[in-house]
């Protein structure tokens, strides 16, 4: 390999990482948000409603992922 795509795989690397945490960040940020409304009255635990707010979430945080790593 040459130094640019040593280099250029270590950004990428990089890149990848921030990605992954990131999307578990805001994946934790979405769920705590979503447990608090809960906790308010606002949702019923293990209601349609909060299971589709779970799996919106789920597919926000994958597609994080997904456009940050190359």
């Amino acid at each position: 390999m040459t130094p640019l795509q040593e280099k250029l795989a270590d950004l990428a690397d990089q890149i990848g990482q921030i990605g992954i945490y990131s999307a578990a960040l805001t994946f934790a940020a979405l769920v705590l948000h979503l447990l608090w409304d809960t906790f308010q009255g606002k949702h019923h635990m293990f209601s349609m409603e909060f299971l589709d707010d779970l799996v919106e979430y789920f597919i926000i945080a994958v597609s994080i992922v997904v456009i940050a790593v190359p």
